[in-house]
């Protein structure tokens, strides 16, 4: 297996567990510091997120004639959902921008979801290498066991439009005495609820409490609207917990998590939580498995 290095372009919280493990299942080395570029012996760049400094890696690591991988976590937006990124539209056509011209200049792609692969095919050369790769996280398996009759949803992560979990509570809140729901909201975000049956965490989770929050939940809210792929989504079932995720077309080009390891939020989502109440030990393994066959990685993935 050639040396690689794996570069995380900007020091983030969120990424820094995933791209260090990362480097663990490749055999390489980890960094967050942009003068390893230089100094560091590697034969192959992996690029573990997006920023300026992105472009002059891959030039940089070229020029000592390095082969490049780079990980795309959100491709490519269209036109019409930069519109709706409103007062950070500049920020997201500056990532297209990098996305378009480092699709150019690199080795192979990697991307974390059939939709990803979709939309980075709309602006990457047609020669060039992808490789659809589960996340980089470690297989967190807990066994599920049945505590009470209540159903602990939670919802971890930012508020934002498009990652919102009021659209849910406001549309299912009044039922959730009547199905013994208790729902949990872990974020750092401004948060205004009414209901007993609601209970809000507002801190930073490390990532161990990341973790320990869904073990110690019975399904993992994620209302993403169009990204490419989620880290909670891709934890809770490595831990074996299935999801409520939204009908929207991120989630069509994937195997089918609706009914099998997880909900989809639509016209028919009580009979279907009803039916997942009676199934709940199933739903739990069938999460996990979904996670062995859909997100498991490979260092196979990050090869030249």
């Amino acid at each position: 297996m050639k040396k690689s290095l794996v570069f995380l372009t900007k020091k983030n919280f969120n990424l820094y567990a995933d791209s260090k493990y990362l480097s663990q299942i490749v055999g390489g080395v980890f960094s967050d510091n942009f003068n390893d570029i230089f100094t560091k012996q590697y034969e192959i760049l992996i690029i573990y997120n997006t920023s300026l400094k992105s472009l002059l890696a891959i030039l940089f690591s070229k020029l000592r004639e390095k082969k490049v991988i780079y990980c795309f976590h959100e491709p490519f937006y269209s036109f019409e959902e930069l519109v709706q990124w409103k007062l950070k539209f500049f920020k997201y056509l500056v990532v297209n921008s990098i996305h378009f011209f480092s699709c150019r200049l690199i080795n192979k792609a990697v991307v974390f979801s059939n939709y990803g692969y979709k939309k980075l095919k709309k602006i990457a050369p047609k020669n060039l290498n992808i490789s659809i790769s589960g996340l980089p996280y470690e297989n967190n398996f807990s066994e599920y066991k049945i505590k009470s009759k209540k159903i602990k949803i939670s919802y971890l992560g930012s508020i934002t439009q498009f990652k919102n979990p009021y659209i849910f509570i406001n549309k299912y809140s009044k039922y959730f005495e009547k199905y013994n729901i208790e729902y949990h909201i872990y974020s750092e975000s401004k948060i205004i609820v009414n209901n007993k049956n609601i209970y809000v965490h507002k801190k930073r989770l490390s990532d161990q409490e990341f973790i320990d929050a869904i073990k110690s939940s019975d399904l993992i809210h994620v209302p993403h609207i169009f990204c490419t792929q989620s880290g909670v989504l891709v934890r809770s079932f490595s831990v074996g917990r299935p999801v409520i995720i939204n009908n929207t077309e991120n989630y069509n080009h994937e195997n089918k998590i609706d009914g099998v390891c997880g909900i989809i939020d639509d016209e028919y989502f009580l009979e279907k939580f009803i039916n997942y109440t009676k199934k709940r030990k199933i739903f739990s393994l069938m999460a996990h498995r979904y996670y062995k066959d859909n997100f498991k990685l490979k260092h196979e993935y990050y090869e030249i």
